[in-house]
């Protein structure tokens, strides 16, 4: 594995996992990405879904400056959307005293020493600080072009819903949006920062990137769109596939690529980003 550094913010790198070499961007901010992805374009025009307009019902947006515009300033109708649904699902539980987790204690988080995380120790008695720990969320914003809005919005109402809970347990809680896909032996995984550990959530950043599908087909393709090696990739854009474990710290929660028709009711969009969090170790609570 070998890394390379494009600008501040920006970070590209080599690995290797089930035998397909993995190109991987990692973006510290959505203004790094964006930056990238219309700087250092390496495709020929024509090539570029992210520059297609024909196709608005797929694309989300009629052309790529409308989808960077929403992306950097934000996008009310989202931003409402997610406020509506959030509005409907449960609140957290408040935890005046939280347990602090760290890398030796007196007894085990068993969930979160089986997830692999280093940091699953905890004291004989509560603790009033917040921890330091900080638990990375890694969302996968890769689903068919088929899949209706409302699963978007429901998914990432579940998302926000477990993301507050998880802090008000004392977690700092970080969120990463990705898309990983395949073609014959090469992959392609891009990342990018929605929300630094210990700060509040932008609502309208979250609002576009996870439920406006231009996220997916206009500035994803686009980071894609800035490796010449990947010229292949056009056809398709590649298959999606799961982000490679090695780039999740261990104690992450991941939710992978979605089908359609896996996020139609809130109930269920709440059930599986929390299944998803108990995976990881993190278990959440909410108020009765």
């Amino acid at each position: 594995m070998y890394h390379l550094t494009y600008a501040q913010g920006t970070h590209r790198q080599i690995c290797h996992e089930g035998g397909i070499a993995y190109v991987v961007q990692s973006h510290a901010s959505v203004l790094d990405a964006l930056a990238h992805a219309e700087r250092r374009k390496a495709w020929p025009g024509h090539m570029c879904s992210s520059l297609r307009t024909d196709r608005p019902f797929f694309h989300g947006t009629p052309d790529w400056p409308s989808a960077l515009q929403l992306a950097r300033y934000g996008w009310p109708e989202g931003r409402a959307l997610l406020r509506k649904a959030s509005a409907a699902m449960p609140k957290a539980a408040i935890r005046d005293r939280v347990l602090q987790w760290d890398v030796a204690g007196a007894y085990p988080d068993v969930a979160r020493a089986v997830a692999g995380s280093p940091d699953c120790m905890m004291d004989d008695s509560p603790v009033d600080h917040r921890p330091t720990q900080a638990v990375r969320v890694v969302v996968s914003i890769a689903t068919p072009w088929t899949t209706d809005r409302v699963e978007f919005v429901n998914r990432g109402a579940a998302i926000l819903s477990a993301v507050e809970a998880a802090e008000a347990a004392g977690l700092r809680v970080e969120v990463v949006a990705e898309e990983t896909v395949t073609s014959l032996r090469d992959g392609f995984s891009a990342s990018v920062l929605l929300k630094q550990a210990g700060q509040p959530a932008d609502r309208d950043t979250l609002a576009f990137f996870l439920i406006h599908p231009s996220a997916l087909r206009r500035v994803f393709f686009a980071l894609l769109e800035t490796e010449q090696n990947l010229q292949h990739f056009c056809i398709g854009y590649g298959a999606p596939a799961s982000q490679p474990a090695t780039l999740r710290p261990p104690g992450a929660v991941y939710l992978p690529d979605f089908n359609t028709g896996e996020y139609t009711a809130p109930a269920e969009a709440l059930k599986r980003v929390k299944a998803a969090f108990e995976k990881s170790g993190c278990s959440i609570n909410y108020a009765n």
